[in-house]
């Protein structure tokens, strides 16, 4: 296989982890042996064992020398005791012909250090310019939502709308107008975020379940979840029968549900102090067109994903 079908390969394993693998950034291993691989991993969940590790232990037990392999990553290999022991020690003890990443870490506390220990080991190193621009660029967008909190901000938030052909985003309660393949980056979008952020009046108007109704596997994802929800209120509020009626509040969804008083929705100002107060680091915004600008209006979006209607 070539370098880049390769490192290719490690992002998506990546990808696999992405629903529980946060605060950690995704990273996906290989370990190469006379050009075929014959060990993978990824790291699955955050305070387990990384790609690496897992990608070392698979090839461990099929009795492989390691010294003659190679190994690629995604991300550049950690060099500091955290919930795990550095990746990088363990790329040196076990004495790899050489390692090759895609992308570059800019965590203080990672950023070159491992490399450098690793070369210092006599292991051969290949950089990321030695992989095509676009892995490069991958590699890099998957992991922005790690980059940036790592860098300094809080949380990362996704706000997610659905326009029609005039690119009004839909108001009709209750209705799906995009197709299958977008509602299948829907459910995978909710999974791998923490907390969705809603309007009463989105949850009365439409009645949304804002679960997650695929399978890991239709995914391309290890392990799925259901979101907590932050239903934000103005005016109004749930009645009882509303609460015994909407499918957001049937308890078999096995989620935390936040209802916060706001005095003003449209206030940018309100909102961004309420929501970066929020234990929560990945936010998808997922409602009407009101509460959508107010996050737009308050600079807050990091992400921007748009469904167009389906002809």
């Amino acid at each position: 296989m070539s370098n880049n079908k390769l490192a290719a390969r490690t992002l998506e394993l990546a990808r696999f982890g992405e629903t529980l693998a946060s605060p950690n950034p995704i990273v996906g291993a290989v370990i190469i042996l006379n050009g075929n691989i014959v060990a993978e991993g990824f790291h699955r969940k955050y305070g387990e064992v990384h790609a690496e590790v897992n990608a070392v232990n698979q090839a461990l037990s099929k009795n492989i020398d390691l010294s003659k392999c190679d190994i690629y990553v995604s991300l550049e290999p950690c060099a500091h005791h955290g919930k795990t022991p550095p990746c990088s020690e363990l790329i040196i003890k076990h004495r790899f012909k050489s390692l090759a990443y895609v992308s570059r870490d800019p965590n203080e506390k990672v950023s070159g250090k491992g490399i450098e220990a690793i070369e210092k080991a006599g292991i051969k190193i290949h950089h990321p310019d030695s992989f095509d621009i676009k892995l490069q660029q991958e590699a890099l967008e998957m992991n922005r939502a790690f980059f940036k909190i790592i860098q300094g901000k809080k949380q990362f938030i996704t706000l997610k709308k659905a326009v029609d052909h005039d690119g009004k985003m839909f108001i009709e309660p209750g209705v799906w107008k995009t197709g299958e393949a977008a509602r299948k980056q829907v459910h995978r979008i909710r999974s791998t975020h923490q907390l969705i952020v809603t309007s009463i009046r989105t949850v009365i108007a439409d009645n949304p379940q804002y679960d997650v109704r695929f399978s890991p596997e239709e995914l391309g994802l290890a392990d799925i979840r259901n979101p907590d929800i932050l239903i934000l209120k103005s005016k109004t509020d749930f009645t009882d029968q509303q609460r015994k009626a909407l499918k957001i509040f049937d308890p078999k969804y096995n989620r935390k549900i936040i209802e916060h008083q706001i005095k003003d929705i449209s206030d940018p100002v309100e909102l961004k102090i309420f929501i970066e107060s929020l234990d929560y680091q990945k936010i998808l915004v997922e409602t009407g067109p009101r509460l959508s600008e107010s996050f737009e209006n308050a600079a807050m979006v990091d992400d921007l994903i748009i469904h167009s209607a389906s002809s």
